[in-house]
C-alpha cells in the first residue's frame, strides 16, 4: 500500500528504500491523542460505525496544523493544500 501511496504523492515509481521511509513516517504519524483515545474508549456500543468515525475524525481538529495556521491569520489560501495534506497523513 505505501508503494501506491508514494505513486499518487509523487508520480514515480519508489525504491525499496523511499518505501521504508515512507512507512516508517507514517507509523511515527500514527500516534493518537489521549484525548481521541478517551473518546472512542467512550462511544455507546451501540452507535453507528460511521458516526464512530466521524466523531474521531473531528476530535483530532485539536492536533491540526491546519486548522493552528488557520486560526493563527498565517495560511494563506495558497498553502491550504499543505496543511491539508500533512493533517491527512
Amino acid at each position: 500500500p505505501e508503494s501506491l501511496l508514494y505513486l499518487l504523492l509523487t508520480d514515480e515509481i519508489p525504491t525499496e528504500s523511499q518505501v521504508r521511509e515512507l512507512s516508517t513516517s507514517l507509523n511515527e504519524r500514527a500516534v493518537l491523542s489521549d484525548y481521541t483515545k478517551k473518546i472512542i474508549e467512550e462511544f455507546p456500543k451501540d452507535m453507528h460505525p460511521m458516526t464512530q468515525f466521524s466523531t474521531a475524525i473531528m476530535s483530532m481538529q485539536r492536533e491540526s496544523q491546519f486548522q493552528q495556521k488557520y486560526s493563527s491569520g498565517s495560511l494563506r489560501k495558497a498553502d491550504y493544500w499543505v496543511h491539508t495534506l500533512e493533517d491527512s497523513l
